[in-house]
């Protein structure tokens, strides 16, 4: 790995769902419903679907995949959708190479280093899913995402939350055992290579990146229930779209209804986290006003 790419911020494991990717049950391969994407992961569902209702009601949309890693269900939803312009942006070249190839064929353009570096207010929407956990430099990975954001724009980060937030428990030995193991794969990724890094985002340290980096949170939400995520593996292809609104459709009341304070946790205090995998932050630049919400102050 050259030094150059290792002074790169985003830093992240090779172990994205590659298998899933391959799968003869993926949605790219066997669209029984062409609207659902990423059937298995509540949160890029629902934010694909939110990205495709402003590109048709704009008639046009630019993206940034931030860490697009092998591009999920991106071409099939460029091809069903070519209002969008995506341009996806990934620092591993294996990883790289093969989002070039699955984006063979389509609009999708994936950028070289220097393309993402000259990028400036040039994304409706920038997206990055399931990267920040794997940023050795946050500050930069935020300064980047602000940079490449139009004026109005929205930046969507989620990211592995509860995956890391083990609650130990007394008298469960088993919870002990969870935070014990998460502890020690978080320890031992400082020690592999860069694109095994991995760690655990404290709310209240990355509030205060964001800001620092002229951002400001919009909007935050807990997404992506364990259980649910197991039914999604199991679940026929022509109930799809059906499991997927209704698994939203829970975390919406959820998120409405049940992100109540709690006892601080790693800088928390929604009790969301110990039932959901994700946090999905939605950005804006910090000099755009914002109608306040209870959960924007979270």
């Amino acid at each position: 790995m050259s030094a150059a790419f290792k002074s790169n911020p985003v830093y992240r494991r090779n172990a994205r769902p590659i298998a899933i990717f391959k799968s003869g049950n993926m949605l790219m391969t066997t669209p029984a419903d062409p609207s659902v994407y990423w059937f298995r992961n509540a949160a890029k569902s629902r934010i694909c679907a939110e990205i495709v209702k402003r590109a048709q009601l704009r008639g046009a949309l630019s993206i940034v995949d931030y860490g697009c890693g092998r591009l999920g269900d991106w071409p099939a939803v460029v091809r069903q959708y070519p209002m969008i312009s995506y341009f996806g942006y990934e620092p591993d070249p294996t990883e790289a190479g093969v989002a070039r190839q699955r984006a063979a064929g389509t609009s999708i353009h994936i950028m070289t280093r220097g393309e993402f570096a000259a990028l400036d207010g040039h994304a409706d929407v920038v997206v990055s899913f399931s990267v920040l956990e794997h940023v050795r430099d946050r500050p930069a990975y935020l300064r980047s995402c602000q940079r490449v954001l139009k004026p109005g724009g929205t930046v969507f980060l989620s990211y592995d939350d509860g995956h890391f937030r083990s609650r130990v428990e007394n008298d469960r030995v088993e919870s002990v055992l969870v935070a014990l193991r998460a502890g020690i794969r978080q320890l031992g990724s400082r020690f592999r290579r860069p694109a095994s890094y991995q760690r655990a985002v404290a709310a209240n340290v990355l509030a205060s990146e964001i800001a620092a980096a002229g951002l400001r949170v919009d909007k935050v939400r807990y997404e992506n229930l364990g259980d649910f995520k197991q039914l999604a593996k199991v679940n026929p292809s022509d109930r799809r779209a059906d499991f997927v609104a209704f698994w939203i459709e829970v975390e919406d009341r959820l998120n409405a209804s049940f992100a109540s304070d709690g006892p601080p946790f790693r800088g928390d205090r929604a009790g969301l986290w110990q039932a959901c995998l994700t946090r999905t932050l939605e950005l804006k630049h910090v000099n755009e006003p914002h109608p306040f919400t209870p959960s924007a102050a979270r």
